[in-house]
C-alpha cells in the first residue's frame, strides 16, 4: 500500500484491481515513513466514471517525489484528474500514476475515466 523507494514515496503501486471496484474502499491511516506519518483513503465510483482519493501527506521530511498509482479494476485509463478542484496535469494514463505536488499537505483528487 505504501513503498519508500529513496526519495519517492509511491502509494497503491500493489492494490489489486478488484479492491477498486464500484463501491468499494480503501483505507491506510498514521502510517509511519522515512518522510512523516501519513495516511490516505481512496473510494470507487468506477461506474460513474471517477475514483476519489483523500491524502494527508508526510511534512517531516517530505519526499522528492510521490506517486499515487490507481488501477482500474477493468484496466482503463486515466483521462483526466482534478486536485483541490483545478485541473492537474501531473499523471500518466499509460502507468495509472498521478504525480503529487510534495510540497501539499492535504490533497483531495479525482481521476475521471471517461
Amino acid at each position: 500500500l505504501i513503498e519508500e523507494r529513496g526519495e519517492s514515496l509511491i502509494l497503491g503501486k500493489a492494490i489489486p484491481r478488484a479492491w477498486l471496484e464500484h463501491g468499494k474502499s480503501v483505507k491506510v491511516e498514521r502510517a509511519l515513513t522515512y518522510f512523516g506519518t501519513m495516511s490516505y483513503e481512496l473510494r470507487s465510483f468506477v461506474a460513474e466514471g471517477y475514483i476519489e482519493a483523500e491524502l494527508e501527506l508526510p511534512r517531516r521530511n517530505p519526499p522528492r517525489q510521490a506517486v499515487l498509482r490507481l488501477r482500474h479494476p477493468q484496466q482503463k485509463p486515466i483521462t483526466r484528474v482534478t486536485l483541490n478542484g483545478g485541473e492537474w496535469r501531473a499523471f500518466s494514463a499509460a502507468d495509472e500514476a498521478i504525480y503529487l505536488p510534495v510540497d501539499a499537505h492535504h490533497v483531495h483528487l479525482r481521476a475521471c475515466y471517461d
